[in-house]
């Protein structure tokens, strides 16, 4: 929606029928691109926060239901060069680029993460983003915090794990691919 193309394969490309083609798909009346703005950057479900990137108490501050409202207005309202212009899109911190849970110190980052947990009044956050190339399910923080980001893509490993949690017990499951 951004097009940022970095990441997609040629193979993704010549499954829309070229790059013309895909960049409709996924424009404001194509889809996926008209579904997907219909729905927020992050979720909660008992307990857990679910977000591609991270959420920094900055950015929890705004609380889920205020990032959820930004996120669709601004994917409504703007063209895609215009959503780099927006801090909730491209700032290193914000929720689809913050690394700082898989990349940082524990336990330092531990106390970023729980600051940011209180304030959303969550007691997990499940995070993508950053693959973890060992292909498993990776807890940090005494499993606060969860990377699920495994590297399914055949540029990573094309690995295969899950996240399973039952009553509020996380557990990461591997399997093959």
């Amino acid at each position: 929606m951004m097009d940022d193309l970095r990441y997609v394969h040629p193979g993704d490309m010549e499954s829309f029928g070229g790059s013309e083609a895909r960049q409709k798909a996924w424009s404001k009346t194509g889809f996926p691109g008209s579904y997907l703005r219909t729905l927020g950057m992050t979720t909660y479900v008992n307990g857990s926060v679910f977000v591609h990137g991270g959420i920094s108490p900055k950015w929890a501050k705004m609380g889920i239901q205020t990032i959820n409202t930004e996120t669709k207005r601004f994917l409504t309202e703007l063209e895609s060069p215009d959503l780099w212009k927006v801090g909730l899109f491209r700032d290193h911190d914000c929720p689809v680029w913050y690394r700082g849970y898989a990349q940082e110190a524990e336990p330092e980052i531990c106390d970023t993460l729980q600051t940011a947990l209180d304030i959303l009044d969550a007691d997990y956050m499940i995070v993508g983003h950053t693959p973890q190339l060992e292909g498993k399910v990776v807890p940090r923080c005494g499993g606060r915090v969860q990377l699920i980001d495994v590297g399914i893509s055949k540029v990573y490993g094309r690995n295969c794990a899950a996240l399973e949690i039952i009553s509020g017990k996380m557990n990461g499951l591997a399997c093959e691919i």
